[in-house]
């Protein structure tokens, strides 16, 4: 994971998020690092279980920016 990180070719990188829960500290400090905008992180959900948006960074993030981290949190554990 972090050689395509670290890759200046790689714009996106889709993940399960089965699979980026296996590599989830290298997933925040890269979202987390405001000097690398690329390769931009997309979590989708596996085949073999179920989506959860509380565990996806970017969906924290944003639900976070909208609404606040707390209130964040109540709406994506309603979707």
């Amino acid at each position: 994971m972090q050689e395509l990180l670290d890759r200046s070719d790689v714009g996106i990188i889709l993940i399960a998020q089965s699979s980026a829960e296996r590599v989830r500290s290298m997933i925040v400090e890269h979202t987390e690092n405001e000097d690398k905008i690329l390769p931009t992180v997309m979590e989708i959900p596996s085949k073999d279980q179920a989506y959860d948006p509380t565990k996806d960074s970017m969906m924290i993030s944003a639900a976070s920016k909208l609404y606040g981290y707390e209130a964040g949190m109540e709406k994506l554990k309603d979707i």
